[in-house]
C-alpha cells in the first residue's frame, strides 16, 4: 500500500530510501542526530575556542541515547547516516559519523561495553584539529597548492595538542594524533607503520576513510 501512494521512483534503492525515510525509526533518528549535531558543534568549538576541558559525558549520553532503538542491528545505523548526506559535511558531523561507525566496528569486533565507548569517544575527538586549520583551505574545491596541503596534514598534531593536557585515555590522544598513519609508514604526520599505531588509531583510520569517501564533499 506504500509503494502505490509514492510518486514513481526509479531503482530499488530510491524505493527503499523513500520507505526508509517514512519510518518512525528514521524521523527519530533524524531528530536526535541534528540535537546531537549541534551539541557536539558547541561542545568541540568550546575546546578548541575557549580551552574547556573536553567532557565528553553529554556527548556519549546523546549517541547512546541515539542508538539504542537498534540494539544489535548495526547495519541500520549505516542506512540511517546514509541517508542524513544532506547534511553540510562539515567537521563536526564527521565527527559524529565517525564516532558512530567507530561505535559498530567495536561491536563487530566483539569489543567489551567500555571499550565500545572508548573507540566511540575516540572516532567523535579524532579530527577536532580540523577547526585550528582555515575554513577556506578545509572548503577549497580546487587542487590544494603545497603550502596548504602542509597546513591541512598539521591538523593531527594541532589535535593531539588540544587534547594531550586533558583528562582523557590515552588512547583518545593517540587516535586525534596517528588517524592519518599507515601501517606501511605511508602515512602522516609522523610516519610510523603498523606495529607502531595505537590499535584504537587504526580503527579510527578504517572509520574515517570510509566516511570521508561515502560522505558529500566539494573536493
Amino acid at each position: 500500500l506504500m509503494e502505490e501512494e509514492e510518486p514513481a521512483m526509479v531503482g530499488d534503492d530510491a524505493s527503499y530510501s523513500q520507505r526508509l525515510k517514512q519510518t518512525e525509526e528514521y524521523k527519530e533518528f533524524k531528530k536526535n542526530y541534528e540535537s546531537t549535531v549541534n551539541d557536539l558543534q558547541s561542545f568541540l568549538s568550546d575546546v578548541v575556542e575557549k580551552n574547556l576541558p573536553p567532557d565528553t559525558s553529554n556527548i556519549m549520553a546523546k549517541v547512546t541515547e541515539m542508538l539504542h532503538p537498534f540494539g544489535g542491528g548495526s547495519v541500520n545505523v549505516f542506512d540511517m547516516i546514509h541517508h542524513l548526506r544532506s547534511f553540510d559535511d562539515m567537521t563536526y558531523v564527521h565527527c559524529l559519523n565517525v564516532g558512530l561507525i567507530c561505535n559498530v566496528f567495536a561491536k563487530w569486533l566483539g569489543m567489551s561495553e567500555a571499550e565500545i565507548e572508548l573507540a566511540t569517544q575516540c572516532g567523535i575527538l579524532h579530527d577536532i584539529g580540523k577547526l585550528k586549520i582555515p575554513e577556506e583551505i578545509i572548503k577549497k574545491p580546487s587542487k590544494l597548492t603545497d603550502e596548504e596541503f602542509r597546513t591541512i596534514k598539521s591538523h593531527p598534531y594541532e589535535g593531539y595538542k588540544l587534547l594531550k593536557n586533558a583528562d582523557l585515555n590515552e588512547h583518545i590522544k593517540k587516535a586525534a594524533l596517528q588517524h592519518h598513519e599507515k601501517t606501511d609508514g605511508s602515512g602522516y604526520p609522523i610516519g610510523i607503520k603498523g606495529d607502531k599505531m595505537d590499535e584504537y588509531a587504526k580503527l579510527v583510520c578504517i572509520a574515517d576513510i570510509y566516511e570521508a569517501m561515502t560522505a558529500i564533499r566539494i573536493y
